[in-house]
């Protein structure tokens, strides 16, 4: 079956879609929004200076969790996006956590050394917080609004600059 120009054409350019969506980080992909939000788990783990952050200290503000870590490559190219997130959501009362997962303090603080960020980088060496979660893959990330529930959820690397998503975080306060 020989296809004209035309039909060549039509059927390349859902191809190209799916090309380009994936390419630029389509926002859609590996986003779920709970209709019926669950309470959050806790979350109480140190930073890297040891200090304890809990996540109900943060009831009142919407926090975005991050699960991810070094060897992860889609966890870090995803972090600077992160980073102007928080940027965001601090000047409204919001913030972002980023949970690394399964690596030591030492490993964490030799990735730190290469890529700086400004996040706040929380402990989970034993993957406690992360089973709590049901975090299988890497990065995932939630948005817990300001009542403490989790209302979203994304699995995979995301463009958190979207004005589109960062509006819906921000309508969570």
């Amino acid at each position: 079956m020989k296809l004209s120009i035309d039909q060549k054409c039509l059927l390349a350019i859902p191809i190209l879609m799916l090309v380009f969506g994936y390419a630029f980080g389509g926002v859609t992909d590996g986003l779920k929004s709970f209709d019926n939000p669950k309470p959050a788990p806790e979350i109480d783990l140190p930073d890297l200076s040891g200090i304890s952050h809990r996540l109900s200290d943060l009831e009142g503000k919407v926090v975005v969790i991050n699960f991810w870590a070094s060897w992860c490559t889609p966890c870090v190219r995803e972090l600077p996006a992160l980073e102007r997130l928080k940027d965001r959501l601090e000047s409204s009362g919001g913030t972002v956590l980023a949970v690394n997962a399964g690596e030591s303090l030492s490993q964490i603080k030799r990735f730190l050394k290469r890529r700086p960020t400004t996040l706040l980088v929380l402990r989970d060496e034993k993957s406690e917080a992360s089973s709590d979660w049901k975090v299988s893959s890497m990065p995932t990330t939630f948005v817990v609004d300001a009542s403490g529930r989790v209302v979203m959820r994304v699995v995979g690397e995301t463009l958190w600059d979207e004005q589109a998503l960062m509006d819906r975080i921000q309508g969570y306060r």
